[in-house]
Order: structure tokens, then C-alpha cells, then sequence
């Protein structure tokens, strides 16, 4: 006879809140979330079955890891641990890491050195926090960080915000470029089947439930579907390319007007060149 399901563990990615709630509510208890990657042969961090998981949180340190979040300087060395609830980034050892890539370039910009004892560590690419109790919290890859005037904005608060919006099915924020600030965040957003999406209420949504100025979205635009990996997790250098063709659209128009770069565009497409147009509201 089938036994019922009483454990469900996920990793990859952190789950929506909404789809969290709504496993609780269907099945009856939580799911238990990780994190690790394929560098440290599985999970270095998880919520332990015989506590209630922290929805949200990888969890905590696993056997035979250590798990720190550390403040890093320029040339991979540690220089800091940080405090509890303060984000930095994400590094692991243990038996399970691998050794190394077959790049040994890639090899040493993957590994951190602590300047105490000389220890090698992996960096994991990620950053987080730890909370009071010792839980891990992903909050975004180091990469993806959007720079705005020196102000570093984590998607995540953006993503977030939008993932709660109606209609929304999922939302993936990146730098714009500008050459006054260097980066404006902008999001990008796909919505389930049959919604109607308006971007302008969904900024006002946003400059409502998102505490830092600086990282409101200046555009939201909808996606038909974002552009995933093979993992199913967004895939954050193709919407890199679409921002930087916005970017270079706006400064096309700002140099030459908008009614001359119509004309051109119209001459672009008669000799099938390539396209400097992106509808902002509806990319495909």
C-alpha cells in the first residue's frame, strides 16, 4: 500500500513564499529547504527534520562542512567575519569540496584564503546572512548586485516584492545601464496564464512595499516567459543583453530624437539589418 509523503526536501533555488504556503496548506507540513552546489558534492546547509523548517532559509551547517559569511577584499582573501544578520559572502570547506577545476585559473579565483591560519575556502558566488540562530539565508549572487550610484541594491527585496504582486508568476531584476549612475534596477516578469499585467500599478506596488528608494524598479517589464537554464533557474545574462539593448535604444533616442530613429529602424528593417527596438511593455 503507498505511504503517504512526510518529507519533501528542495534546493537549487529558494522557493516562493507563495508556493511554500501552498504545499503547507495542501499536505500538512513543510517543506525542508538546502543549499549547496555541485562543488560540494550536495547540501552544506539544510533545515534539520526534527526541527520546524524556516521556510525560506537553507538551513543550517551540515556535517562535514564549515559554513561562514565573511567580508572579502579585492584579491580573494578573508578579511572579516560578519555579524550575525549582516550580508556578505558565502564560503565553505570540508571533506565533500572538490579539489579544483581543470582551469587552474579558474581554480584559484574559485578559492579564498584566510589570512588567520592560511586555510583555503570555496566561494561559493552566493551571498547571505546568518541569523541569531545559526540558519543560513541566501540573499542573492554576488554577480547580480546592481550598483547605483555606488549604492549596492540586492535583487532580491525587488524580486520579492514582485513575486507577492497578483498575476505575477515570477520576477528577475538586473542593472540597467546609465551613464549617470551606472546601473538603474529595472525587472523583468513573467505572469500566470490568462492575467492581465499592468506595469505602471505594479511600480506603484513596488515603491510602496520596497523600503530603499534606490532599488524601486525604474521600468517592469513582462515577459512572455523568462529565459531559464537547464536547471530552470532564471537565466540573468540574457536579460543583462535585453537591458543593455534598452540602454542603448534610450541613448539612441536621446541623441538623435525619437522620430529620426524610427526612420532609421524603418531603413534597418527594408535592408534586414539588425533591430535597435525593444518594446519595453511586451519583449518576447
Amino acid at each position: 500500500m503507498p505511504q503517504p509523503i512526510e518529507i519533501f526536501v528542495a534546493g537549487a533555488s529558494k522557493l516562493p513564499d507563495h508556493l511554500c504556503n501552498a504545499y503547507r496548506e495542501t499536505f500538512g507540513h513543510a517543506i525542508h529547504e538546502g543549499y549547496g552546489m555541485t562543488e560540494c558534492a550536495g547540501f552544506c546547509t539544510a533545515n534539520p527534520l526534527t526541527r520546524p523548517a524556516r521556510a525560506g532559509s537553507g538551513g543550517l551547517p551540515s556535517p562535514l562542512y564549515d559554513v561562514r559569511v565573511v567580508q572579502l577584499d579585492g584579491g580573494n582573501a578573508i578579511v572579516r567575519d560578519c555579524m550575525p544578520n549582516q550580508v556578505g559572502s558565502i564560503i565553505v570547506r570540508g571533506i565533500p569540496i572538490f579539489s579544483g577545476y581543470t582551469d587552474a585559473k579558474k581554480t584559484a579565483e574559485k578559492f579564498v584564503t584566510d589570512v588567520v591560519d592560511g586555510e583555503r575556502w570555496l566561494d561559493s558566488g552566493d551571498l547571505g546572512r546568518f541569523d541569531v540562530d545559526g540558519y543560513l539565508w541566501v540573499t542573492g549572487r554576488a554577480k547580480d548586485l546592481i550598483i547605483r550610484g555606488g549604492h549596492n541594491i540586492d535583487p532580491l527585496m525587488i524580486e520579492e516584492v514582485l513575486g507577492n504582486y497578483p498575476g505575477i508568476r515570477e520576477a528577475a531584476a538586473v542593472g540597467l545601464p546609465d551613464l549617470r549612475v551606472g546601473e538603474l534596477p529595472i525587472a523583468f516578469v513573467e505572469t500566470v496564464q490568462g492575467a492581465v499585467f499592468d506595469p505602471v500599478a505594479a511600480c506603484d506596488y513596488c515603491r510602496d512595499h520596497i523600503a530603499e528608494r534606490a532599488a524601486v524598479p525604474t521600468k517592469i517589464i513582462h515577459l512572455e516567459a523568462l529565459p531559464r537554464t537547464a536547471m530552470n533557474k532564471v537565466f540573468k545574462p540574457e536579460l543583462r543583453r535585453i537591458a543593455a539593448e534598452i540602454a542603448v535604444r534610450n541613448a539612441v533616442v536621446d541623441l538623435i530624437g525619437e522620430q529620426a530613429r524610427n526612420s532609421i529602424q524603418a531603413h534597418l528593417d527594408e535592408v534586414g539589418a539588425i533591430s535597435i527596438h525593444v518594446d519595453e511593455l511586451s519583449i518576447g
